[in-house]
């Protein structure tokens, strides 16, 4: 009896381990349609001097005016954990953007609230949580 106890809570604790594994929601159809509805320039609402720009070769350049320009890898998912944070996987809404940092290999993620043909809207996946705006440019 001790053993089939002991079978039982060993299957468990591997079928437990494996669901840790990482979780997505949405389709590919879905990311290819958020991924190019992000391709173009984007001006931030708080900053007329910052400028983000997407390319459809999986770039990402900030712009700031008189200041060098930087380069990440973009990409867009559905799948937790993002830059080590469990997130949402539970509703077909739920997309998220990493950027890799061409100089440094740095990761920075952010959840997509939002986007359409005129407006982008971010929110950091951090410890501290800050939202962005942007329009289309």
């Amino acid at each position: 009896m001790t053993a089939k106890i002991n079978l039982i809570l060993f299957i468990l604790m591997i079928s437990s381990m494996s669901c840790k594994a990482q979780q997505t929601n949405g389709s590919s159809s879905d990311v290819i349609s958020i991924t190019s509805k992000l391709i173009g320039a984007w001006v931030s609402e708080d900053d007329a001097n910052w400028t983000i720009e997407f390319t459809t070769d999986g770039k990402c350049y900030w712009h700031y005016t008189n200041d060098d320009t930087d380069t990440h890898d973009f990409s867009v998912s559905t799948s937790s954990p993002q830059c080590g944070y469990d997130v949402r996987t539970n509703v077909t809404e739920d997309f998220y953007l990493r950027l890799i940092d061409q100089s440094d290999a740095s990761e920075s993620c952010y959840e997509i609230l939002g986007v359409n043909e005129d407006s982008l809207s971010l929110s950091t996946i951090s410890l501290t949580v800050k939202n962005y705006l942007f329009n289309k440019q």
